[in-house]
């Protein structure tokens, strides 16, 4: 059992007797003990007493201790402090790590602080006989060895002498042979370049890169100055356009054809379809009477 006594809501630096003057209690992660406080003053045998531990004052959620305390005394208290829980285990990371304690005095509705201070939490774990429940995640010694025992080779590691070390295998293209003649060289400007027996050659556009389609095609196209003249000529009315007749030529043209609707009408003529359909069945009749013309 741990014994702590309190003064004035703090923790009496002098009387643990478990403890040096000065220092400072710990609690570790995975145990179950009763730990007891003695009281500068006389408690209330009615009321209900409970501890709360968190890493923070007035930490939200579930507290990393909590327990219902037991009177032994006027002035004394014993709680069953249990570690082994998974709010403990999360947030008692580290060694020396803070643990805020408050030891409440609670009847009636009211409450009456009966301690204020803080100690030390330590994630070691510290158990006899089962170990906490998160242990069951890990490998034991035992059990590591068996599945390195599986190994091919009766626990031997396995013949690497085929498999290149990392240190072994080339980091570098000029490491390796360019089996397949891939180029390692080229010029660095804009050019046109073809490549012959191993030499860059820069390609000049000339006629002998034509063929004589294209320069038939080519030689049909009017030339730059031709087109400057085409533009010239447009841009001063000076094109000659006597072949052509003027909108108001045409407009007068148009105007001494009769509409359609103004057209006589004909009675008892015949139109081109019927005349041709009629001279057709003629030389049929005729063609069959006399027969096909020699």
């Amino acid at each position: 059992m741990i014994e702590f006594q309190v003064k004035d809501k703090r923790f009496s630096r002098c009387g643990n007797r478990q403890l040096p003057c000065g220092a400072r209690p710990v609690f570790e992660y995975g145990v179950r003990e009763t730990v007891e406080f003695t009281f500068d003053s006389d408690l209330d045998a009615q009321a209900l007493h409970t501890l709360s531990g968190d890493s923070m004052p007035l930490q939200s959620g579930e507290p990393m201790l909590f327990a219902t305390g037991i009177g032994t005394g006027a002035r004394k208290l014993q709680f069953e402090i249990d570690t082994m829980n998974q709010s403990f285990l999360e947030k008692c990371r580290s060694f020396h790590q803070k643990l805020y304690l408050e030891i409440a005095e609670k009847k009636n509705g009211s409450d009456r602080i009966l301690l204020q201070d803080w100690i030390e939490c330590s994630p070691r774990v510290n158990v006899s006989g089962t170990p906490p429940e998160p242990v069951t995640s890990y490998y034991t010694a035992a059990e590591v060895d068996a599945k390195l025992a599986q190994i091919s080779g009766g626990g031997e590691p396995p013949d690497m002498s085929e498999y290149a070390k990392k240190s072994e295998l080339p980091q570098k293209l000029s490491q390796l042979e360019n089996d397949s003649a891939f180029l390692s060289d080229a010029p660095a400007d804009d050019a046109l370049y073809g490549r012959q027996n191993g030499q860059w050659t820069a390609l000049v556009a000339t006629e002998e890169n034509y063929s004589a389609a294209e320069k038939a095609k080519l030689a049909e196209l009017p030339s730059a100055a031709e087109l400057d003249q085409r533009f010239a000529d447009l841009s001063t009315g000076e094109v000659d356009l006597s072949g052509y007749y003027t909108r108001a030529e045409t407009d007068a043209l148009l105007a001494q054809k009769p509409d359609r609707d103004e057209l006589p009408e004909v009675p008892d003529t015949y139109s081109r379809s019927e005349i041709d359909a009629m001279f057709g069945a003629f030389e049929q009749a005729a063609a069959a009477v006399i027969g096909e013309p020699q």
